[in-house]
């Protein structure tokens, strides 16, 4: 049987804590959407929590977030001429055909993290996605920052009194 791990429950509980003060400061300001910076620890620890992956995680929520917000506004110019339905299957398959294919050409910014910003992001009715990229960035780089402090407090190895004298 496998049993917790003292670093285990530190990291969690510093994670948690993190984003628990991020809501209450959000919401102190009327945002109420943290999302956007609650996918960035999330994406960082399932990549093995490198820092090189950072820029990819924040450059493809970034291309998510336009790109959900560019399908709204395909819609409602299409949605004239075509009719609703038809605009959003066009809208929907020309996102997703680009974000896959221009994958090849900057996969920093076309990626997995852009796809699932994009998804998330289209589960809103109305996209908010000035205050997206404010949460996405100012609320992500003050998570990232911090979980990457007390991550270096967590794993700094332990000293003993003879390296100290």
């Amino acid at each position: 049987m496998s049993k917790i791990r003292g670093v285990t429950v530190k990291t969690g509980f510093m994670v948690a804590s993190l984003l628990c003060v991020l809501l209450f400061v959000l919401g102190l300001v009327g945002i109420h959407d943290g999302w956007p910076a609650f996918l960035i620890p999330l994406f960082f620890f399932l990549g093995g929590a490198k820092k090189e992956n950072l820029r990819s995680i924040f450059s493809g929520g970034a291309v998510g977030l336009l790109f959900a917000y560019g399908l709204f506004l395909g819609v409602e110019l299409l949605a004239p001429t075509l009719g609703m339905q038809p605009s959003i299957f066009l809208m929907v398959f020309l996102s997703i055909f680009l974000l896959i294919v221009l994958g090849d050409i900057s996969h920093t910014y076309f990626n997995n993290y852009a796809f699932c910003y994009f998804t998330v992001a289209l589960i809103y009715p109305e996209q908010h996605t000035l205050t997206w990229f404010f949460v996405l960035f100012a609320g992500g780089l003050t998570l990232i920052t911090g979980i990457l402090f007390f991550l270096k407090i967590i794993y700094r190895p332990k000293t003993t009194e003879a390296e100290t004298a």
